[in-house]
């Protein structure tokens, strides 16, 4: 990763609204459903290790 990208990464880990970007990101062509693109997010970004 690059200076530029690490830069990026801290400044959105300090949004207030990350999961709202997040859900609203998840196919931004399909207007509403944001419950559903909310689950989408959960099952793609969500979830517990595997490995203990």
């Amino acid at each position: 990763l690059t200076d530029e990208d690490i830069k990026a990464i801290v400044a959105l880990s300090k949004d207030k609204r990350i999961a709202e970007r997040i859900v609203t990101s998840v196919a931004p062509s399909i207007y509403g459903h944001e419950d559903i693109k909310r689950a989408i997010a959960l099952s793609l970004f969500g979830g517990e290790t595997k490995n203990p």
